[in-house]
């Protein structure tokens, strides 16, 4: 269980009028502090626990938010020196918020992909693999069929088979082999079709370009390139990406967890700013 941090001299602190921007200022502690740290680390994996990340605070269903509330005060009960514990649901409000977002960009790129291939005409239920095997299938139908008809030709009455023993047999050749008639792939679908031509993937590494930005800021801050690399900003469309991003999510990023003071971050910030 955590420890409670130095919050002054000051035993109780009532809750802030609106939510602030920054958590941290309003609770009296660093957002350095290595329990601000390890409280926002368990925030999000009992978030993960206990509530639906994809969706919002005001839409949690209300049982599981209890639970996870009595967790968090379990767990860190120095939030009871605040009014109403209120630095829990400013956080996890926030956090949710971010979730969601995330959630809802993963569905948006999949409904995209799914609509893609509808356009190509793969058909079916999206599998390339579908195609081959429906033209197996009406390869071997056509087949049965023709053997079936064979069969059929060369059932004759008796009375037949006994004129055709009292002649003379004629001498012919061996009969040509029958094969069966080529079956035309059906309409739209194309088999054995070469893989696509692999996507260059959007994290790698472009180290110069991510230096060549930080060294373009004012002051520069080239020797943060490691760090912004070591969060997941390696190359151009990634900060590109950065730059779209609301502006809490882009404050979460640098100074939550990558650990940028607030000045380097609104230097960042300005810099993200002309990308866009």
């Amino acid at each position: 269980m955590s420890a409670a941090p130095e919050l002054g001299n000051r035993k109780y602190w009532a809750k802030p009028s609106s939510m602030p921007r920054s958590i941290c200022p309003a609770m009296g502690i660093s957002r350095r502090d290595p329990i601000y740290r390890k409280f926002s680390n368990s925030m999000r994996s009992l978030a993960e626990q206990f509530l639906d990340t994809s969706r919002n605070l005001d839409s949690q269903d209300p049982e599981r938010w209890q639970k996870f509330f009595r967790k968090v005060v379990q767990s860190h009960p120095f939030v009871t020196k605040f009014q109403d514990s209120w630095p829990v649901e400013a956080y996890v409000r926030r956090h949710l918020s971010r979730t969601k977002w995330l959630h809802t960009r993963k569905a948006t790129s999949t409904n995209s992909v799914r609509s893609n291939r509808a356009v190509a005409g793969v058909g079916g239920d999206g599998n390339a693999n579908d195609a081959p095997r429906r033209l197996r299938d009406t390869s071997t139908q056509s087949q049965v069929t023709i053997s079936s008809s064979a069969s059929a030709t060369s059932t004759a009455p008796s009375a037949s088979i006994a004129l055709s023993q009292s002649r003379p047999r004629a001498r012919v050749g061996p009969a040509p082999s029958a094969s069966p008639a080529a079956v035309p792939a059906p309409s739209g679908v194309q088999v054995n079709a070469p893989p696509p031509p692999p996507k260059t993937s959007p994290f790698k590494l472009r180290e110069e370009t991510v230096r060549q930005f930080l060294r373009s800021l004012n002051p520069t801050l080239e020797d943060l390139t490691q760090r912004f690399i070591s969060a997941g900003l390696v190359n151009k469309k990634c900060l590109v990406a950065l730059a779209g991003m609301p502006d809490w999510e882009k404050d979460k990023l640098l100074r939550d967890d990558m650990c940028l003071t607030p000045f380097q971050s609104r230097v960042v910030r300005v810099g993200l700013g002309e990308l866009e």
